[in-house]
C-alpha cells in the first residue's frame, strides 16, 4: 500500500509538471548576447531570456546594450525563458571580458 501511495504521489508531482508547462533546468548554462531595456538578453540567434529578479539580475539589467556572458540556472515556460543569474561577464566592442 505504501508503495502505491508513493507512485501516486510521484505521479501526481510530474503531472503538475506537465499541467503548468514549467521546465527547470538545474544544470548551470552560459548564454551571450544583448542586455536590452526589458531586462533580457537577447541572443544572436533571437532568443530572449528575462533576467529573474536577483540582485545580480538587476546589475545585468542595467547594462543596457551591453553585450554579456551570463551563467545561471533557466526555467522555461511555454512563452518565455527566465536566467537566475549566477555570475556574469561584460564583454567590450574588441571582444575582451572584464568582470564586473
Amino acid at each position: 500500500m505504501k508503495r502505491q501511495k508513493a507512485w501516486f504521489a510521484t505521479f501526481m508531482l510530474l503531472a503538475g509538471l506537465l499541467v503548468s508547462g514549467t521546465i527547470a533546468q538545474t544544470d548551470p548554462v552560459t548564454i551571450e548576447g544583448m542586455v536590452n531595456e526589458r531586462a533580457q538578453i537577447v541572443t544572436d540567434d533571437g532568443e530572449a531570456y528575462d533576467l529573474a529578479r536577483t540582485d545580480l539580475g538587476k546589475a545585468v539589467a542595467e547594462l543596457i546594450g551591453a553585450r554579456v556572458l551570463v551563467t545561471g540556472t533557466v526555467e522555461e515556460t511555454e512563452k518565455q525563458k527566465t536566467i537566475t543569474v549566477d555570475r556574469y561577464l561584460v564583454i567590450d566592442e574588441e571582444g575582451r571580458i572584464s568582470m564586473r
